[in-house]
């Protein structure tokens, strides 16, 4: 029990007694009250209490105002953060784990889309008639073996034509993803010019490659087609009505017909497909990006000494159609700045070779056997330069 001794303003001397244990290691005095705990307590004012003691330690309520007492409180003590149990640090942990083997199935799915990676996941499938029935079938094998491309020769429902599958991850979401063959929507059927002349030299055009065209569906009716023709002979000239009838299905049936004059470029051809393919994936989710939020939308802050310049830049150049990240760093190896760039157009001799200066560079990807080159072309190089030159504010650019 605590003594509390209340030495009210009457002279009236009182004693109350309240049930307390230990509430503070020190004296608490008040204008009226002086409550002694060490005498009570045998605790000293310089020794700490326990964490034990400190737990014990009650809140005094407030006495009535009619017995003459105050509101005296002790301070909350701190509590302390909770230790983890065994099996609580384990969960954790695992769950530490299993985000990380998730983070890195979603890596490697994303890898195996990007173009030097890409081809390594695609077969070729090829029909046997395909390659019995032309001389085309070794060139087109030897063209994939020398690029590192995975083919496959087999009976297929449709004779010489080709398909591709590609091998994926099935869910990126599980730890352990599982690998599955996918077959790509698109086709290449390959027709003899001997057998696509009859089409085209029909007298009536329209109804010739409607009739060609639903024979091509109907055999690949869940395809894209593509369609080859070859090769052709240098010789053989190419008739108007050839060339009206390829224009024909392609402006409105939406197929892809390509006339080639040799078996290399026929393999050519379709290595060039494959690629592309291959790369699809990839420059979809690139496409979406940009539609969302990519780098190329993000501010960038240019300081005075430079800092900052040369991406501002990039990235300017990155807003033509179809201009990538690669394709904008060649023009900014060349001509570091805008000013160099008019600088170099004020240079030409007169305005063709203005639009053609930036024809010519160069843009490589990959390495080794899968290395490839192509060149900016005119299109872009006279757009770039109509930008940068053109005083009439409504030009639409190509």
């Amino acid at each position: 029990m605590i003594e509390v001794i209340n030495h009210s303003s009457s002279g009236l001397n009182s004693t109350n007694r309240f049930s307390a244990e230990i509430f503070s290691p020190c004296t608490v005095s008040t204008n009226d009250y002086l409550i002694d705990v060490e005498s009570a307590t045998g605790f000293s004012n310089s020794i700490p209490p326990t964490e034990e003691t400190a737990n014990e330690l009650p809140y005094v309520n407030s006495m009535s105002s009619d017995d003459g007492m105050k509101e005296v409180s002790s301070i909350a003590p701190k509590k302390k953060k909770r230790k983890l149990t065994q099996e609580e640090r384990n969960e954790k942990k695992l769950a530490k784990e299993r985000d990380a083997a998730l983070k890195k199935s979603r890596m490697n799915a994303l890898r195996i889309l990007k173009p030097a990676n890409c081809l390594r996941a695609i077969t070729v499938v090829i029909d046997n008639a395909f390659i019995s029935a032309s001389n085309v079938g070794p060139e087109i094998t030897a063209r994939l073996s020398e690029a590192e491309i995975q083919y496959e020769l087999r009976d297929l429902p449709i004779s010489c034509s080709i398909l591709w599958n590609r091998r994926t991850v099935e869910n990126p979401d599980e730890i352990i993803p599982k690998m599955v063959d996918i077959e790509e929507p698109f086709v290449l059927q390959y027709i003899p010019y001997s057998k696509f002349k009859e089409h085209a030299s029909s007298p009536d055009i329209e109804k010739s490659a409607s009739s060609f065209v639903d024979s091509l569906k109907t055999l690949h009716n869940r395809h894209s087609i593509f369609v080859v023709v070859g090769p052709q002979s240098t010789k053989q000239s190419l008739s108007l009505g050839i060339t009206y009838f390829i224009h024909y299905v392609k402006v409105f049936y939406n197929v892809d017909v390509a006339l080639e004059t040799s078996n290399k470029k026929i393999s050519d051809v379709v290595f060039q497909r494959t690629k592309a393919i291959a790369e699809r994936p990839h420059k979809l989710i690139r496409q979406q990006n940009l539609l969302s939020t990519d780098a190329v939308l993000m501010p960038v802050k240019s300081l005075s000494d430079g800092t900052g310049s040369i991406t501002v830049w990039k990235h300017m150049l990155m807003q033509f159609t179809n201009v990538s990240e690669p394709m904008a760093d060649v023009i900014c190896s060349e001509y570091p700045s805008p000013r160099l760039l008019l600088k170099a157009y004020s240079k030409c001799a007169n305005e063709r070779e203005a639009q053609n200066l930036l024809e010519n560079l160069t843009v490589r990807r990959g390495a080794g056997v899968t290395e490839s080159s192509r060149r900016l072309g005119a299109k872009l190089s006279k757009c770039v330069y109509q930008y940068f030159t053109s005083s009439q504010p409504n030009l639409l650019l190509d």
